[in-house]
């Protein structure tokens, strides 16, 4: 095989990566919309994860309430400017994009459009030594987004280069934005427990 063929075979792999990554996203787009609509809101998550408090005196002690992964979600959504409208993802379909090292480590996965690479990703461990735990695997998740966009999307592989990735309490954070310096200030302002 000559190099010209082998350079027309890379173009082909590469273009035919690009489109499955494609149709994935929309599917995924697609199934986060059908599950939102099946799904009714559960009471009590409407606050923020800044302002929610369980008032619960019992014994004359205010007790503290754990903050969830959808506050922090629909607090750094509300806060963050992404190019593209993100939507939930299935949690069974983000659990076969991202490995975890513990069965027990929760994902919620918000993604743009299948041309964006904005995404908020929150991985909850079961404590702050398990999240720890997990960065690499965010890390790893991250680098394979990004070598699936630097060839036919740059621009967004350099937001995904650019992502912040924090952990906070028992929570790994990450964030691919153009909205980076704002990300981090938002995400630094979680209060795990209020």
């Amino acid at each position: 095989m000559n190099s010209k063929d082998k350079e027309k075979k890379q173009l082909y792999s590469v273009v035919i990566l690009a489109i499955v990554v494609f149709a994935v996203s929309i599917w995924a787009f697609l199934q986060g919309m059908v599950l939102e609509k099946t799904q009714a809101k559960a009471p009590g998550t409407e606050g923020t994860a800044q302002s929610e408090e369980n008032e619960n005196t019992q014994n004359g002690k205010k007790e503290k309430k754990k903050v969830t992964a959808q506050d922090i979600a629909e607090t750094l959504l509300s806060k963050i400017s992404f190019d593209s409208q993100l939507e939930r993802m299935d949690p069974a379909i983000a659990q076969t994009m991202i490995a975890v090292t513990s069965e027990e480590t929760k994902i919620s996965l918000y993604t743009g459009e299948g041309t964006s690479s904005d995404e908020l990703l929150i991985l909850e461990a079961v404590d702050a030594d398990a999240a720890e735990a997990e960065l690499g695997n965010v890390q790893k998740h991250l680098g394979e987004m990004q070598t699936s966009f630097e060839d036919y999307l740059p621009k967004e592989a350099k937001k995904i280069d650019d992502a912040v990735i924090l952990q906070v309490g028992n929570y790994v954070i990450a964030c691919v934005t153009s909205d980076t310096e704002n990300a981090r200030e938002a995400i630094n302002r979680i209060q795990i427990e209020k």
